[in-house]
């Protein structure tokens, strides 16, 4: 029985997402299994999707922030990395979604290395190679992954309302 509440504000800033699933679907890389078959199912998509950010972020104004952060980041993995798939389905576009502008990044055309900071500023680097896949275009894979305690501190922060900026500074983005 909770009341709506409107955290989902759309302005002419804001990326453009015009259906329920375009919010859910790219959740997948922070929500829990249990709470995405909620999201899925729950007639009421948009109040739920609402309560996901709100319970992360704890305030109506924080979870603005938040999921305008990592909405803008799924808008410009989109926008950036598609090609015959939505970039945030890209390793490319989780990478960006998870950790954030990149630092510095180098390429060869067939390598990209994207170098990043953990948490005590030292450098690390994830790396995709280009398949060179005769149906698709700029299809950049992992070859190098971030290790599982980054990706751990990064899910942690987006789930308790604090994303880590994965850069020189280490202030939250």
């Amino acid at each position: 029985n909770k009341s709506p509440i409107n955290i989902f504000v759309v302005n002419k800033h804001y990326p453009t997402f015009n259906t329920p699933n375009q919010l859910i679907e790219p959740l997948i890389y922070i929500a829990k299994k249990n709470e995405l078959t909620t999201l899925d199912t729950t007639t009421k998509r948009k109040l739920a999707i609402d309560n996901f950010w709100l319970t992360r972020a704890g305030s109506a104004n924080h979870a603005r922030n938040i999921l305008g952060n990592y909405y803008g980041r799924v808008f410009w993995a989109n926008r950036i990395f598609t090609e015959q798939k939505p970039g945030w389905q890209t390793d490319r576009g989780k990478t960006l979604i998870l950790l954030g502008i990149i630092e510095e990044a180098f390429s060869n055309g067939k390598t990209e290395r994207w170098n990043y900071r953990n948490k005590k500023g030292k450098p690390f680097t994830v790396e995709f190679t280009d398949t060179d896949s005769t149906t698709q275009v700029n299809n950049f894979t992992v070859s190098k992954k971030f290790s599982k305690d980054i990706e751990k501190l990064a899910i942690d922060g987006w789930n308790t309302g604090k994303p880590f900026n994965f850069t020189k500074s280490n202030s939250n983005q």
